[in-house]
């Protein structure tokens, strides 16, 4: 809550409300716009005093404490120096709506449009078949898409998922050499692995200070590295016969999609409804403001890389059971389609904002698409093409409605 210095109330704001209040007094025009969303409070006054308008933000980061109690603090900026005097200053009700509805619902309402031109250019793609491969690939790829999330979610990037889901298919071959009995300390050496690497990337990122892009970037041609270097540029050892388990399928179910909505459904529950998956949001929107309340910021970009390491040898296990051998270009195009997913499903780069409904729905249109294309019968460069085209416009559109609304 906090107290209205100008109408003596004390106003309690409740999660996802806004709240708009205008004022006018004689000499003065005031605007006030709430807003608390993941946790985080933004007051924004605005108002004209004999010709001269003033600009505030005054944002208040509340940040919950181990004993269910709240701490916040405030910080001020100006945020407009160019406005124009009387009622220029308050913004029209439509434009504050559709900026929400955009920000809310856009990538839920692109979905549904998608759905309805598939439906006209390609029904065979809702066959009992299509629909089974479809959402196979889309299990493979939104597994690695949930870490990658949670990565940006703390304003971080991982571009050594790749790197890690061709490692787990060496490991899993090599380690078990064709034994059924052996997957289970295949996976795990793999799971071990893959979380040093994730631990590496944390490490470089917040010891080292070293961008997100840069040391991932770096472990994947490390690992990639260390994978040449043990082969020899020829992967040994072979996939275990049990491994293809995980090629079962019910219809339209399969093993891989029954992991990844449980996947969803446990994260979806730390993201929202535990106190770590606060954190994050504070640690991605306002590192400073969360460690001086007392949040191990480092400590939390560190576990977020390990999680989204350890995902990605899941869905690198998922592969390898799928394709049956050992192929080092497995993963090609995963780590990529991964952040344009998060992107599309409207996770923002700088951090603190998205979630993984929204992921789910970014992994479900670059998968329709794709299977579009196919379908249709153009070439692979055309499918680059048009996830480039609906990247940017996702990006555009996000962008457009933060801009308006800052």
């Amino acid at each position: 809550y906090k107290r209205d210095e100008y109408t003596k109330k004390t106003t309690y704001f409740h999660k996802n409300t806004n709240e708009r209040k205008i004022i006018e007094n004689g000499s003065y025009r005031l605007e006030q716009t709430y807003e608390l969303r993941n946790g985080f409070l933004t007051k924004k006054v605005s108002y004209d005093s004999k010709g001269e308008v003033i600009g505030l933000i005054e944002r208040f980061d509340l940040i919950e404490g181990d004993d269910g109690t709240y701490n916040y603090i405030s910080f001020f900026e100006n945020y407009s120096t160019e406005m124009e005097t009387s009622t220029s200053v308050i913004h029209d009700k439509s434009d504050f709506r559709l900026r929400n509805l955009i920000t809310a619902y856009g990538v839920y309402i692109a979905l549904m449009l998608l759905l309805i031109v598939a439906a006209v250019v390609t029904p065979n793609l809702f066959e009992k078949e299509t629909l089974a491969v479809m959402f196979r690939q889309c299990a493979q790829l939104g597994i690695i898409a949930i870490g990658q999330t949670m990565v940006m979610l703390v304003a971080g990037l991982d571009l050594s998922v790749g790197g890690v889901i061709v490692m787990t298919s060496m490991v899993v071959a090599e380690v078990s050499n064709g034994r059924n009995e052996m997957i289970p300390a295949a996976v795990v050496v793999a799971l071990i692995i893959g979380m040093l690497i994730g631990l590496g990337n944390g490490l470089l990122v917040t010891k080292r200070k070293v961008p997100p892009l840069v040391a991932t970037l770096v472990m994947l041609f490390l690992v990639q590295g260390a994978q040449q270097a043990f082969t020899r540029g020829v992967p040994s050892g072979f996939v275990p016969e049990a491994l293809g388990i995980v090629n079962q399928s019910w219809g339209f179910l399969s093993i891989p999609l029954l992991i990844w909505i449980g996947l969803n459904a446990v994260f979806l529950v730390i993201l929202k409804g535990t106190t770590y998956g606060r954190r994050i949001y504070a640690t991605g929107s306002n590192p400073e403001a969360a460690r001086l309340t007392g949040i191990p910021v480092n400590l939390i970009k560190i576990s977020v890389y390990v999680l989204a390491s350890g995902l990605a040898v899941i869905s690198g296990v998922v592969l390898t059971g799928y394709v049956g051998y050992v192929d080092r270009f497995i993963a090609t195009g995963l780590d990529l389609d991964s952040i344009a997913a998060a992107v599309v499903g409207g996770t923002a780069f700088f951090g603190g904002r998205g979630g993984l409904l929204g992921t789910i729905a970014g992994v479900l249109i670059i998968q329709v698409l794709s299977t579009m294309v196919v379908l249709i019968g153009l070439e692979i460069e055309t499918q680059f093409i048009i996830k480039g085209l609906v990247i940017l416009a996702a990006v555009t559109l996000y962008g457009l409605a933060q801009k308006k609304d800052s």
